[in-house]
């Protein structure tokens, strides 16, 4: 069976991460919503690219402070400039992470989508293991953070844990079943234990979900060429 799937629309593998966290959450208002930016990140993987990169719902402004707050934008600001500008190196990684850190520290750690962001800032750069202790950490903040758990799930799919990323990704969906990400790389690892139907049947919630997602199109495609 061919194990290689689809790179998402505007995004590449994160150096040594099986999917990448290519997706900045971002503090949105009262409204909710979110904003995200993504963009190539550097390095290169010798784990085949999956179909889905990690993404995040929004933090609500309301749930933090004011200083929180203005520390994430910074923290926001500095990821997004060097991502359009494709300049991430490793000081730049830990800045962006410190900054985001500092914005968690404003709520005595209790701001579990600045920690996911530094985890995803870190693995700019290829720091896996500090990566996946900030998605703890966001983990252990909001034990139902999905995005957090998809995030782990993936470092145990990239680990070659099929069934510890099994269950990650089902305890993701468990704790947001409109977390489109979570559905398309559980179908990813039923996939490759050639569990065509249960993979076909996640991928047709992710898009009953969110109809214009790409990814789950193209790991249906790749199933359909088996």
């Amino acid at each position: 069976m061919n194990t290689r799937a689809p790179r998402s629309r505007g995004s590449r593998v994160a150096g040594g991460w099986a999917i990448a966290g290519g997706w900045l959450v971002a503090l949105a208002g009262c409204g909710g919503g979110s904003e995200v930016a993504h963009g190539p990140a550097v390095g290169a993987s010798s784990v085949p690219p999956p179909a889905a990169p990690a993404k995040a719902a929004a933090a609500r402004a309301a749930d933090v402070s004011s200083d929180a707050r203005e520390k994430f934008t910074q923290a926001a600001e500095a990821f997004r400039r060097y991502e359009d500008q494709r300049q991430w190196n490793a000081d730049r990684c830990r800045e962006v992470a410190a900054l985001f850190e500092e914005a968690a520290e404003e709520m005595s750690g209790g701001f579990p989508e600045a920690l996911l962001n530094k985890g995803i800032a870190l693995q700019r750069c290829n720091d896996n293991e500090g990566a996946v202790r900030a998605f703890q950490r966001a983990l252990e903040s909001n034990p139902n953070f999905a995005a957090a758990r998809v995030q782990l799930g993936l470092f145990a799919y990239k680990q070659k844990r099929a069934a510890d990323a099994r269950q990650l990704l089902q305890q993701a969906i468990s704790s947001d079943p409109q977390n489109v990400e979570a559905y398309v790389n559980l179908a990813l690892v039923q996939r490759d234990a050639n569990e065509v139907q249960p993979a076909i049947d996640n991928l047709r919630r992710a898009l009953a979900i969110d109809a214009q997602f790409m990814p789950a199109f193209n790991l249906m495609a790749l199933i359909y060429l088996d």
